[in-house]
């Protein structure tokens, strides 16, 4: 009679087991770096064995002073004397996470939350991504940007070395800020899933789920380089969208151009001068016209290190830049 009990309860066993593997586990708070890995997915060459609160507080403090403290208390050196890594990149979600990543879903998100509008991705969620210095950026950092277009270590040390013209990162630096970067990685509930989707999410066909998910996730953001609009080709109106063009100006321009805390020598404020300074430059093939400074950048110079990354059309599609200048035209006037 034992026997035959046991034979039957084992399949109802199975049954139960898959449901409480999945259904009870998982919630809104759960990363989703550890569903995709119960679901079959290989760890990531960036993944840490353990997370310490005390290497995520280090990593912080690098990304967002430029110095920390080693476990000696000892201060060290500042990785760059130019910059801190969110002069140019949010730690903010940059998206909504509803499986639309375009340059105006990226400003819909960052004018509800209150977010910079800057040329870099934000480092919430890079640890969730498969790739970076994605498409064109190969064009301005060459064979570097291969290196470090599917390792995340190599990605963050050229950042170090020459977006931020500082050193390169220590072993141990580097463990803290992937320690930090982990800390922001994403949740289940930031991919703002529906019922039908939880239901696929939390059965037992693991394909389904991790399609499900990675739905949500944009792993290989696309770059594209775009060339200034030609001189010939320029407007300078108030043809556009003046509110988007003042969040940009100033949750973007404003954030290292500002006269009071902006990290480049290169000072603007939001006032009628500064803006018919600008309007100046507009229909001219010069740096200092928004038409190419946005497109092209800058390089850094000897004798001045900073320099002003490019905004690809992901970053800033071409309709925001029309809105930009609009925002301008229309303070100067």
């Amino acid at each position: 009679m034992k026997k035959i009990l046991l034979i039957i309860s084992l399949p109802l066993l199975t049954i139960l087991f898959i449901s409480m593997q999945y259904a009870h586990i998982w919630n809104n708070d759960t990363p989703v770096e550890d569903v995709l890995l119960e679901l079959g997915k290989a760890k990531e060459l960036h993944s840490l064995s353990s997370l310490e609160e005390k290497k995520i507080q280090q990593g912080m403090e690098i990304v967002t002073q430029g110095y920390t403290h080693n476990d000696e208390g000892k201060k060290t050196k500042r990785q760059s004397k130019y910059f801190l890594c969110t002069d140019c990149h949010a730690t903010q979600p940059e998206y909504f996470y509803d499986g639309v990543f375009t340059a105006e879903a990226r400003l819909k998100n960052a004018k509800t939350n209150n977010m910079p509008y800057l040329a870099g991705s934000s480092f919430y969620g890079t640890v969730n991504k498969k790739s970076w210095y994605n498409g064109d950026y190969v064009k301005k950092y060459g064979t570097m940007a291969k290196n470090a277009h599917d390792t995340l270590r190599n990605a963050i040390q050229l950042c170090a070395t020459e977006c931020s013209q500082g050193r390169a990162l220590k072993p141990w630096e580097m463990d803290a800020v992937l320690s930090y970067f982990w800390s922001l990685q994403l949740k289940m509930g930031d991919l703002h899933l529906d019922e039908s989707e939880w239901n696929t999410i939390t059965s037992s066909d693991k394909t389904a789920a991790q399609k499900t998910i990675h739905k949500h996730l944009q792993q290989e953001l696309p770059i594209t380089f775009l060339d200034p609009i030609p001189v010939n080709d320029r407007t300078a109106s108030t043809e556009g969208n003046i509110a988007n063009g003042k969040y940009i100006f100033q949750k973007g321009c404003l954030h290292c151009h500002s006269r009071a805390s902006g990290a480049t020598h290169f000072k603007l404020e939001d006032n009628k001068l500064t803006h018919k300074y600008l309007k100046s430059y507009l229909l001219k093939w010069d740096e200092k016209s928004i038409y190419n400074i946005v497109r092209e950048g800058t390089y850094p110079v000897k004798g001045h290190k900073p320099y002003m990354p490019l905004y690809p059309e992901e970053k800033m599609s071409k309709e925001q830049l029309k809105d930009l200048v609009a925002y301008i035209v229309s303070m100067a006037e």
